[in-house]
Parts: structure tokens; sequence; C-alpha cells
């Protein structure tokens, strides 16, 4: 018996029926615009995303299958790169979410959750999600609006940790923030406190990949970008590696997880 073709597994993809028939529609105004009645509610028909990117040369897919099964969760690969990962409960998807970061194969994995009308391009890659401890704050700063404000003088704030949440660890607080690693992220912030003294609040990243603004990619520095570079006469280009040229190694890993 023949072995099918690879395009012959997509053979019935463009077959037409009454479930993928499209309506024709006639516009009154010259601007299309869609409705919100237009739109998949992505969450009810698909479930919960996080989207991700290799900070640094992509070492294949076998690891990255490998990482999606131990979460329990989907894969797929889109054309520009990214990396989606499909649960079916949110909890699933918040736990793997600030359990970072997470490490294949030594470049670091980047994770976040799918924005609302991500369109995979490459001006997000550099939007990352970095752990911010806050050392020594006072105690009564640990209300969740008091750490959000920080947090806005930061980036975006997302969320604290467990540990935070619950004073369990009074040595320092600890927030995930999502921040542009194009930009140099703030070290301190300044904040009045109610009995009206000012304090300088120091912050220290548990992790800041490399980002190049050069080459709009991460896992090195303008400096040492090779598309800002001229390679040499006969000089060879670097090999690739594949999934079958490295085996496999899933981590989890933090500069600062004798603090925890």
């Amino acid at each position: 018996m023949a072995k099918p073709s690879f395009a012959g597994l997509f053979s019935s993809n463009r077959k037409l029926s009454d479930e993928n028939k499209l309506t024709k529609f006639v516009f009154e105004l010259e601007t299309l615009k869609i409705g919100s009645d237009d739109l998949i509610d992505v969450r009810t028909r698909l479930g919960y995303y996080l989207v991700s990117y290799i900070a640094g040369k992509f070492l294949g897919l076998q690891a990255i299958r490998a990482l999606s099964k131990s979460w329990g969760a989907s894969f797929q690969h889109h054309d520009s790169g990214w990396l989606i990962f499909r649960f079916a409960q949110d909890g699933d998807r918040q736990r793997i979410l600030v359990g970072g970061p997470y490490f294949v194969n030594s470049p670091p994995l980047l994770l976040k959750a799918m924005p609302e009308y991500f369109e995979f391009k490459e001006d997000d890659i550099s939007l990352t999600l970095v752990w911010a401890t806050l050392l020594s704050l006072p105690l009564e700063c640990w209300h969740p609006n008091a750490l959000g404000k920080i947090g806005s003088k930061l980036s975006t704030p997302i969320s604290m940790d467990s540990l935070t949440m619950k004073m369990e660890r009074v040595s320092h607080a600890r927030i995930l923030v999502e921040a542009d690693a194009s930009k140099q992220l703030v070290d301190q912030v300044d904040f009045m406190i109610p009995n009206g003294v000012m304090r300088t609040q120091p912050l220290v990243y548990e992790f800041t990949p490399k980002f190049c603004t050069n080459c709009n990619r991460f896992g090195h520095l303008e400096r040492s970008c090779q598309s800002a570079q001229s390679p040499a006469a006969g000089a060879a280009m670097p090999a690739v590696p594949t999934a079958t040229d490295v085996p496999f190694e899933l981590k989890r890993g933090s500069p600062l997880s004798g603090l925890l």
C-alpha cells in the first residue's frame, strides 16, 4: 500500500461545506469595520494561551514538545517564530506563567500571556516578563495596590508571587512585570508613604535577557551582533543546530533562587 503524501494529509482541508461558507456583505461606508459580533471568542473556542520566544538560537522542536507535555499543554509553532502553548484551564496557564524563568538547552524561554489581537510580529518580541525583587520593602507596602503602583513605575505589573501575597518571606517582596527588554530597566522607584517620608526603593531583577536593538533579537547585545558585521571573504557561516543535533535538557533556574 502506497504511503500517502504530505499534501494528501490535508487534501480535505479545502472542501466546501455549509459550515465553512462565507457571506458577501454590502458596505455603506468606505471604512471597513469589524464589530464585536464578528469576532471569535478565542478563550471559549480554543482555551488559554501563552506565547513565547527563544532568547537565542532555536535548538529544535523536540525539547519544546517535551516541555509542553510536562505542562499539560498543547503546542503549536507559528511561522513567524513565536511558540504557542494552549491550556484547557486558566489556572494551569497562570501557574506556568509565574513559575519561570525556564531554560531550554540553556537559552531562556520567554513567556507571556497572549495579548488581545496579537499579530505575532517581531515588534512584540522585546516585551517580556521579568521578576523584580523589592529588598527591605516596609511590610505596610505589601498591599496589592502599593505593589501595583510600584510595578506601574517599572512597566506593566502582572502579579506578586505567593510568598509575597501570604507574607511568608518578609525579607523582600517579589512582583512580576512585563518589561521592554530594548530599554534600560528602572533600578529604583521613589515614593511617598502616608507619614510624609519620601522613600527610595531599590530593585533587583531576577533575570534580564540580552536583547539586541540592532536586529531586534534576544540572545546577544549590539556589540556582538552578527548582522551588523560583514563576514570575512570565504568565512564559513555557523551551522544552525536541529532537534537531532542536541539532546534536549529542560531546566528551571534563577540567579536569586537562594532568596526564595
